[in-house]
Protein backbone atom coordinates (compact mmCIF):
# COMPACT_ATOMS: atom_id res chain seq x y z
CA UNK A 1 0.00 0.00 0.00
CA UNK A 2 2.82 2.37 0.73
CA UNK A 3 4.83 1.95 -2.16
CA UNK A 4 1.81 2.27 -4.43
CA UNK A 5 0.40 5.08 -2.20
CA UNK A 6 4.03 6.94 -2.54
CA UNK A 7 4.75 6.44 -6.18
CA UNK A 8 1.13 7.13 -7.72
CA UNK A 9 -0.12 9.38 -5.55
CA UNK A 10 -3.24 7.47 -4.79
CA UNK A 11 -5.70 6.87 -2.14
CA UNK A 12 -5.61 3.20 -0.76
CA UNK A 13 -7.42 1.24 1.85
CA UNK A 14 -5.97 -1.99 3.06
CA UNK A 15 -8.24 -4.51 4.50
CA UNK A 16 -6.81 -6.82 7.25
CA UNK A 17 -8.13 -9.38 9.69
CA UNK A 18 -5.22 -10.06 12.30
CA UNK A 19 -4.88 -7.56 15.17
CA UNK A 20 -1.18 -8.18 15.46
CA UNK A 21 -1.19 -7.09 11.53
CA UNK A 22 -3.91 -4.45 11.61
CA UNK A 23 -1.79 -2.70 14.63
CA UNK A 24 1.79 -3.18 12.65
CA UNK A 25 -0.01 -1.53 9.70
CA UNK A 26 -1.25 1.91 12.11
CA UNK A 27 1.94 2.03 12.79
CA UNK A 28 3.74 1.56 9.82
CA UNK A 29 1.22 4.27 8.50
CA UNK A 30 2.10 6.97 11.38
CA UNK A 31 5.70 6.39 10.38
CA UNK A 32 5.43 6.85 6.72
CA UNK A 33 2.93 9.87 6.88
CA UNK A 34 5.62 11.29 9.60
CA UNK A 35 8.05 12.95 6.95
CA UNK A 36 5.11 13.07 4.39
CA UNK A 37 3.53 16.34 2.80
CA UNK A 38 0.34 16.80 4.57
CA UNK A 39 -1.33 17.40 1.07
CA UNK A 40 -0.88 13.21 -0.16
CA UNK A 41 -4.17 11.07 -0.50
CA UNK A 42 -5.37 8.92 2.59
CA UNK A 43 -3.90 6.09 3.33
CA UNK A 44 -6.69 3.99 5.48
CA UNK A 45 -7.04 0.83 6.83
CA UNK A 46 -9.80 -1.07 7.81
CA UNK A 47 -10.16 -4.15 10.40
CA UNK A 48 -12.15 -6.98 9.03
CA UNK A 49 -12.60 -9.48 7.14
CA UNK A 50 -11.95 -9.09 2.91
CA UNK A 51 -14.94 -10.83 2.27
CA UNK A 52 -17.28 -8.11 4.36
CA UNK A 53 -15.32 -5.46 2.43
CA UNK A 54 -17.89 -2.90 1.10
CA UNK A 55 -16.25 -2.42 -2.24
CA UNK A 56 -16.81 1.55 -3.14
CA UNK A 57 -17.80 3.11 -6.15
CA UNK A 58 -14.11 4.47 -6.38
CA UNK A 59 -12.29 1.25 -5.82
CA UNK A 60 -10.41 0.20 -9.26
CA UNK A 61 -7.48 -1.96 -8.01
CA UNK A 62 -7.09 -4.70 -5.92
CA UNK A 63 -3.80 -6.32 -4.81
CA UNK A 64 -3.61 -9.41 -3.20
CA UNK A 65 -0.76 -10.93 -1.69
CA UNK A 66 -1.13 -14.82 -1.73
CA UNK A 67 -4.27 -14.29 -1.57
CA UNK A 68 -6.28 -16.37 1.00
CA UNK A 69 -8.11 -19.62 0.83
CA UNK A 70 -10.12 -19.93 -2.49
CA UNK A 71 -13.70 -19.29 -1.10
CA UNK A 72 -12.71 -16.61 0.73
CA UNK A 73 -11.18 -15.25 -2.79
CA UNK A 74 -14.18 -15.85 -4.50
CA UNK A 75 -16.43 -14.08 -2.15
CA UNK A 76 -14.48 -11.30 -2.61
CA UNK A 77 -14.40 -10.99 -6.48
CA UNK A 78 -17.92 -11.45 -6.81
CA UNK A 79 -18.03 -8.71 -4.52
CA UNK A 80 -16.36 -7.08 -6.80
CA UNK A 81 -18.05 -7.51 -9.73
CA UNK A 82 -21.38 -6.88 -7.98
CA UNK A 83 -20.10 -3.20 -7.16
CA UNK A 84 -18.90 -3.02 -11.11
CA UNK A 85 -22.60 -4.09 -11.93
CA UNK A 86 -23.94 -1.14 -9.65
CA UNK A 87 -21.16 1.55 -10.41
CA UNK A 88 -19.79 0.55 -14.13
CA UNK A 89 -16.07 0.58 -14.56
CA UNK A 90 -12.60 -0.87 -15.36
CA UNK A 91 -11.25 -2.68 -12.37
CA UNK A 92 -7.94 -4.18 -12.05
CA UNK A 93 -7.20 -7.37 -10.06
CA UNK A 94 -3.35 -7.65 -9.14
CA UNK A 95 -1.90 -10.85 -7.53
CA UNK A 96 1.40 -11.78 -6.07
CA UNK A 97 1.75 -15.51 -5.45
CA UNK A 98 -1.25 -16.56 -7.88
CA UNK A 99 -1.75 -20.50 -7.44
CA UNK A 100 -3.30 -22.43 -10.44
CA UNK A 101 -6.64 -22.39 -8.44
CA UNK A 102 -7.20 -18.81 -8.43
CA UNK A 103 -6.15 -18.16 -11.74
CA UNK A 104 -8.01 -20.93 -12.75
CA UNK A 105 -11.31 -19.55 -11.39
CA UNK A 106 -10.49 -16.12 -12.99
CA UNK A 107 -10.43 -17.69 -16.08
CA UNK A 108 -13.61 -19.60 -15.94
CA UNK A 109 -16.00 -17.97 -13.56
CA UNK A 110 -15.29 -14.38 -13.69
CA UNK A 111 -15.20 -11.78 -16.61
CA UNK A 112 -11.66 -10.90 -15.64
CA UNK A 113 -8.65 -11.32 -18.33
CA UNK A 114 -5.37 -11.91 -17.59
CA UNK A 115 -3.24 -8.69 -19.16
CA UNK A 116 -0.19 -9.16 -17.78
CA UNK A 117 2.12 -11.60 -16.19
CA UNK A 118 5.42 -11.64 -14.92
CA UNK A 119 7.88 -13.80 -12.63
CA UNK A 120 9.86 -11.82 -10.04
CA UNK A 121 13.82 -13.61 -9.02
CA UNK A 122 13.95 -16.99 -8.06
CA UNK A 123 14.27 -16.64 -3.96
CA UNK A 124 10.19 -15.79 -4.37
CA UNK A 125 9.74 -19.64 -5.64
CA UNK A 126 7.79 -21.12 -8.36
CA UNK A 127 4.76 -19.04 -8.01
CA UNK A 128 6.63 -15.61 -7.34
CA UNK A 129 5.18 -14.20 -9.74
CA UNK A 130 2.71 -11.07 -10.22
CA UNK A 131 -0.66 -11.62 -12.61
CA UNK A 132 -2.64 -8.96 -13.85
CA UNK A 133 -6.39 -9.22 -14.49
CA UNK A 134 -8.87 -6.46 -16.15
CA UNK A 135 -12.49 -6.32 -16.77
CA UNK A 136 -13.80 -3.40 -18.13
CA UNK A 137 -17.42 -3.09 -16.76
CA UNK A 138 -18.35 0.03 -18.53
CA UNK A 139 -17.53 -2.08 -22.19
CA UNK A 140 -20.01 -4.87 -20.19
CA UNK A 141 -22.64 -2.30 -19.79
CA UNK A 142 -22.89 -0.95 -23.43
CA UNK A 143 -23.59 -4.42 -24.75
Amino acid sequence: MFYIHHHFNVPVTGVEADDETYDEALLNKKSYLYNQDQDLPPIHFEYGLAEMYEVKPGDNRFYFFNPFELPIFRKVVYNILQSVNEDPRTVELILYYPLPEFKHFLHSRTPFELINEFTVPKIHGKYGRFAIYRYNGEEAEGK
